[in-house]
């Protein structure tokens, strides 16, 4: 009897299940993301293509694919996590007439103040509490992120990142990394957070006719994986542009190489995936 009523109090006492999460690619850098009932989207880019973007006299950026799912078919969303606003390729013509339908839009400091209306900006470290319309209490992050090699940030732009924490079961559910490379801000992020699961912009990105690589490669990637043992990889934003150097079958081998395949979720665009949980080693 004794037995059974100290394991009913630690039962009683122990933290709830982190929650259910499921992932669509749509294609590029957007993804969306489903916990428990609360719908976000990434980075929203809607136009079909091919289709070319000019950046300046000397290069564009060209997108080579149509998205998986239409924004007409995706339903009500309730937020959405944008990472900046100043290229196409996260932001393309589709997307910014769609920012209008959401309730919220968390993005940049400076991307809030020319997109206005319901974008609300955010500085790292910064965080906002979101109450779902299910009783659930998430804890949104804005993280560190620098969108190519130091001192390309007067060119790119400011990017941001962002860490979505379960306050009801007080667990870290994902990370969303933005348009960034593997840097110290990136290396501070998997430091204070321990997320189930990253989500993870690769690609390799070459969009300028000078060798500089503006997002993560395989080998960054695998920096993630090793700061973040207990966490699932979600590549995206690996496809559907010409100036993505690396392929999702290029992560897949690479992945497979150092055995940390059944650390990765490679998603299939326009199919639902849900989130698995690595189990920690004992």
């Amino acid at each position: 009897m004794l037995i059974t009523f100290l394991l009913t109090s630690v039962m009683a006492f122990a933290s709830p299940p982190p929650p259910k999460m499921e992932v669509t690619h749509i294609g590029g850098p957007t993804a969306l993301v489903e916990i428990d009932g609360y719908r976000i989207l990434t980075d929203p880019t809607f136009d079909d293509g091919p289709k070319e973007y000019p950046i300046n006299s000397v290069t564009s950026l060209k997108k080579t694919n149509s998205p998986s799912v239409k924004s007409d078919d995706l339903g009500q969303i309730d937020l959405v996590l944008l990472s900046h606003d100043e290229h196409a390729d996260n932001l393309d013509e589709k997307g910014r007439a769609y920012l209008k339908k959401v309730t919220e839009v968390f993005t940049t400091a400076s991307g809030a103040k020319r997109l206005g209306g319901n974008a609300v900006g955010f500085k790292p470290w910064e965080s906002k509490i979101i109450k779902t319309k299910n009783k659930k209490t998430f804890k949104i992050t804005a993280v560190p992120a620098r969108h190519g090699p130091v001192g390309i940030e007067p060119m790119a732009g400011d990017v941001v990142g962002f860490v979505i924490t379960s306050q009801d079961s007080a667990i870290d559910l994902l990370y969303v990394t933005g348009d960034t490379v593997w840097y110290e801000g990136t290396k501070e992020v998997t430091k204070r957070f321990k997320p189930l699961a990253v989500l993870a912009f690769a690609g390799g990105a070459k969009p300028l006719p000078i060798p500089v690589r503006v997002t993560m490669d395989a080998n960054e990637i695998l920096e993630f994986a090793n700061a973040l043992p207990s966490s699932v990889i979600i590549p995206i934003h690996q496809d559907g542009w010409a100036h993505f150097k690396e392929s999702k079958t290029d992560i897949e081998q690479v992945f497979a190489t150092f055995k940390l395949e059944k650390r990765l979720l490679s998603l299939t665009p326009g199919l639902k995936a849900e989130v698995p949980f690595v189990q920690k080693k004992k």
